[in-house]
């Protein structure tokens, strides 16, 4: 399909690591019997290729380590027809590493290295950012350092620009630092009572959360809640999305594969409902499937999907 709509990614990538176990290790404990696997991940390079997929151009703003990891990362970019003219080669850190198990009921536990991710700066971005006017989303994440984040959402709200903010994994900004007119947020049940003090264990406390958070000042409010789907607050009301039903293996990307999918149906014009639904079959998906990037879903696949899910 042609690609449709522009979408600058500035965020995170890694090399994953991955160990799948009986169960995961308490404390202490060695689980014996698992199988390794290494695949690309990060969150800012998953949604990277999860919006490329769902069939926008995609520009990836990322720094990896003078390193066989780094090369990796950014030779696997290349091959998705990812841009990343302006990604960096910190030549003092290392290639961001995660560390992943998963068990057989496919729940996950995760220990990131960050390395080069971190030394993403301001200062690299001055092109990047003089160039926001030029792409029809800015797509955002929270594995960046704070004042790298703080910069571009400042910048992407002087340019007017839409942006897409997943704030994964929840850190120390506010809920002030973070919103926008034109700014949407996605975040899972644990970052949004993070971000809000709220508890998050119910559709109904998700959906008071979703629209606390559409109150403070961003477009739209998305709180996800896995295997239950997700809560939307816009200016309009809430939305409440099912999951689709799957057989899950391995939960790793699948919050990564909604903001990919979700940003590309947007920037293709996609009203917010169906939006929602095409990043909801994608997410799913990407749970049938091992590993963060080997699992995300084209276009074709989601599409495919969505046309044999019944409409609620």
């Amino acid at each position: 399909m042609p690609d449709f709509g522009r979408i600058l990614v500035i965020g995170s990538a890694n090399v994953d690591l991955i160990t799948r176990v009986p169960h995961l290790p308490a404390p202490g404990e060695t689980v014996t019997g698992g199988t390794f696997q290494q695949a690309m991940g990060g969150k800012g390079a998953n949604q990277a290729v999860a919006a490329r997929r769902a069939g926008a151009a995609v520009s990836l703003v990322t720094s990896v380590g003078n390193d066989a990891y780094g090369t990796s990362v950014l030779d696997s970019m290349r091959t998705e027809r990812i841009d990343t003219t302006q990604s960096r080669t910190d030549p003092d850190q290392p290639t961001g590493v995660a560390l992943i198990l998963v068990d057989d009921a496919g729940n996950n536990s995760i220990a990131v290295a960050s390395g080069a991710n971190f030394s993403l700066l301001p200062e690299h971005l001055a092109d990047t950012l003089e160039a926001l006017p030029t792409f029809d989303m800015v797509l955002l994440q929270n594995e960046l350092a704070p004042l790298t984040l703080i910069a571009v959402l400042a910048a992407a709200k002087a340019a007017s620009a839409r942006i897409l903010l997943n704030y994964a994994p929840a850190g120390t900004l506010t809920v002030a630092e973070l919103s926008g007119t034109r700014t949407t947020l996605v975040v899972n049940e644990a970052e949004a009572a993070k971000l809000t003090g709220m508890p998050v264990g119910s559709l109904s406390q998700a959906t008071a959360c979703a629209a606390g958070l559409h109150s403070h000042g961003f477009q739209a409010a998305i709180v996800t809640l896995g295997a239950r789907g997700s809560v939307c607050a816009y200016e309009q009301g809430t939305i409440t999305t099912p999951a689709m039903t799957v057989k899950t293996v391995d939960s790793t990307a699948a919050g990564d594969t909604f903001c990919g999918a979700m940003a590309a149906a947007t920037v293709r014009g996609v009203p917010l409902a169906q939006a929602l639904r095409f990043a909801a079959a994608g997410a799913a998906l990407a749970t049938t499937r091992h590993g963060a990037q080997p699992s995300i879903p084209t276009h074709w696949q989601i599409a495919t999907a969505l046309s044999e899910w019944p409409q609620p």
